[in-house]
C-alpha cells in the first residue's frame, strides 16, 4: 500500500514540525490499528453446519477398521448455524474418544450408533453400543476428558447401561 507523503509543506519548511507531524501520524496509525483489532474481535465466531456432520461422518469411517464395522449416524435438529468452532471440536474429540473406546472396551459389539440434535442451543450427542457394557475401568481417562469438555462448554456426560432382561 503506497503510504501518502506525511507533514507536506510543513517537512519542507520546518524538520522540527514534519518531525512532530509523523509521530502524530503514526500514533493515529496505531490508533486505528486498535479500532480495527477490537471490531474483529467482536464479530461472531465462524459458524460450523453442515461441515459439522461431514466431519462426524469422517470420524465414523476413520474408526471403521478399528470397530469391524460402520457406526450408523442421524443428524437431527434445527437448521440454523451449527455450534462455534471450539464446541464442533470438542464434539468431534468425544465422538472419536468414544468410538476409540467402543473398539477396545465394548467386546463383542456388532453396532454403534451416533446422533447428533440440534434443538436451539441444546445439542445432544449419544453414542451407543451393543457391547457389553462398561464393567469397572481400570483407567477412566478417556471418560475424565469426555466430561471435561461437556462441562467446559455448560453440558454433562451421562454414561448408561442398559439392564439386563430378566430371564422369562
Amino acid at each position: 500500500m503506497c503510504r501518502p507523503r506525511r507533514g507536506g509543506h510543513a517537512a519542507r519548511s520546518d524538520p522540527a514540525t514534519a518531525k512532530q507531524i509523523n509521530r502524530y501520524a503514526d500514533t493515529v496509525d496505531g490508533i486505528i490499528r486498535n479500532i480495527r483489532t477490537s471490531i474483529f474481535g467482536l464479530r461472531k465466531p465462524r459458524q460450523a453446519s453442515a461441515d459439522l456432520q461431514a466431519k462426524v461422518m469422517e470420524v465414523i469411517e476413520e474408526h471403521a477398521p478399528q470397530l469391524g464395522f460402520t457406526a450408523s449416524s442421524s443428524f437431527t435438529g434445527s437448521q440454523g448455524p451449527g455450534p462455534d468452532e471450539a464446541l464442533a471440536h470438542d464434539i468431534l474429540a468425544v465422538t472419536r474418544e468414544a468410538l476409540s473406546n467402543c473398539a477396545r472396551h465394548a467386546r463383542h459389539a456388532r453396532a454403534t450408533a451416533i446422533s447428533l440434535a440440534q434443538h436451539d442451543e441444546l445439542i445432544i450427542l449419544d453414542i451407543t453400543d451393543n457391547g457389553r457394557g462398561l464393567g469397572a475401568p481400570a483407567r477412566s481417562s478417556g471418560l475424565a476428558s469426555m466430561r471435561r469438555r461437556a462441562e467446559n462448554n455448560g453440558g454433562t456426560l451421562t454414561l448408561s447401561v442398559p439392564q439386563a432382561e430378566a430371564p422369562a
